[in-house]
């Protein structure tokens, strides 16, 4: 392949990543460290093997974060076992839906279920655990937005992108 093909194939590959982070179907983060990975062979890229290694982790670790947070923010905002449990069957569900609109939505679902299988008359309650999901997901993307964009920008700098802030 053409260096430059591989350039901007690359660059190519990380932003449709970016979009991921927030679109269902399309990986995020891990799609924008396989650009950032395919941008290290080119001759203009100026980052290190140790760099490569390291956005790795921070991929994996994001990817990670995204199934443990939103249940970490049920515990948090007070829901029971039963609320931990429906929102990790949920998180399970909704990756089968559709990363993205499952994964916002199914967790919130199956976390409200659970808090009103263990108390069915408590509803601000439940509805209050079931927020943690959601504001878990917040987190989680976030923290995808971060690693994909520290990446984009070091792919930008050598790509000369960045010049025009100069």
């Amino acid at each position: 392949m053409e260096d430059s093909t591989q350039q901007y194939l690359s660059l190519f590959i990380m932003v449709i990543g970016l979009f991921g982070i927030i679109l269902p179907f399309v990986p995020g983060v891990s799609l924008v460290w396989l650009g950032f990975l395919l941008f290290k062979f080119t001759q203009i890229c100026t980052y290190s093997w140790t760099t490569v290694f390291v956005a790795l982790g921070f991929t994996l670790f994001a990817f990670a974060m995204e199934y443990v947070v939103p249940i970490l923010g049920t515990k948090k905002m007070g829901g029971t076992r039963y609320g931990v449990i429906g929102a990790m069957i949920g998180l399970v569900m909704g990756a089968s839906i559709g990363f993205g609109v499952g994964v916002l939505f199914m967790p919130f679902i199956g976390a409200f279920i659970g808090e009103l299988l263990y108390d069915g008359q408590d509803f601000k309650r439940a509805f209050k655990a079931s927020l943690g999901t959601i504001i878990g997901f917040m987190l989680t993307t976030g923290i995808n937005i971060l690693v994909a964009s520290w990446m984009l920008i070091l792919a930008f700098k050598d790509f000369g992108f960045l010049d025009m802030f100069k």
